[in-house]
């Protein structure tokens, strides 16, 4: 009888024993740049979504006093507040009104000052704030195209993904800084738009070969493979979304890069 009773206990006390380790936030985070489909495959059963997000979230504010520590911005902004300065006294020699033409170079100089702290509060300010709407936005329209194609969403997980997929941002920020700082200008490329010169030159190709970022594409990867190993998608819907995710961004962003690189066409000119 007592052995009996001993039998029967020991499947009991060797279990715990047999249970597997959920790892770490830092291990999580290790693996992703590894073996990405171990963390989304674990993901389901341990989301640190919102560690991961605090730590990119962290990188971001680094990010951000590094480039201010770098004075590039600063620079630029006077370089370009200097140059309006002396338009204003080139149109100004023939005029009698001295006090007119203070008062223009009074303001240009505070237009540059307050230029120079906008540019610090976007950086600190406006880059954190836009990681968060982005990856919520991602989550949700992700949350939509699951629940159209007849699946079950889960918001926590998808949020999960994007944060995880977003983790990509630190290699591409230690990346832009490391360009900033030796190449001392504030706009720099990642992308294949590098190997062109003067953007002027091919306006639409330009714009496109600004898409072909490898973060970017990393990015996109990795929430393909975020919904497949989740169980949140196939395998083949995964890619289809991923594909039209990634070229409806592409469109957007090129949009935006509209207006900067008109700004730099008039810069040109002016030059």
């Amino acid at each position: 009888m007592t052995t009996a009773v001993e039998t029967s206990d020991s499947p009991t006390q060797t279990e715990p024993a047999n249970t597997p380790t959920l790892g770490s936030l830092a291990g999580d985070i290790l693996s992703l740049f590894v073996r990405p489909s171990i963390v989304f495959g674990e993901l389901p059963r341990c989301n640190r979504a919102m560690g991961a997000f605090l730590v990119l979230l962290a990188c971001t504010f680094l990010y951000a006093f590094a480039v201010i520590s770098t004075g590039v911005l600063d620079y630029e902004i006077d370089r370009k507040t200097q140059k309006e300065i002396s338009q204003i006294r080139q149109h100004s020699e023939s005029d009698e009104g001295n006090e007119k033409m203070s008062n223009l170079v009074d303001s240009a100089e505070k237009g540059g000052i307050f230029r120079q702290q906008m540019a610090r509060v976007n950086l600190v300010v406006g880059g954190p704030l836009y990681l968060l709407v982005s990856l919520s936005f991602l989550s949700g329209v992700l949350f939509m195209a699951i629940a159209l194609r007849g699946g079950k969403p889960n918001y926590q997980l998808l949020f999960g993904i994007s944060v995880f997929a977003a983790l990509v941002e630190i290699p591409n920020m230690i990346a832009r800084v490391l360009l900033i700082s030796q190449l001392h200008i504030g706009r720099v490329e990642t992308s294949a738009a590098a190997f062109i010169k003067d953007p002027e030159a091919g306006l639409g190709a330009y714009l496109i070969l600004r898409r072909f970022d490898p973060f970017a594409i990393w990015f996109y990867v990795l929430v393909g493979m975020g919904l497949f190993y989740t169980g949140q998608m196939s395998r083949r819907g995964a890619i289809i979304v991923t594909c039209l995710l990634a070229v409806l961004a592409a469109v957007v962003h090129g949009a935006m890069d509209i207006p900067e690189l008109a700004d730099i066409t008039i810069s040109m000119e002016k030059s």
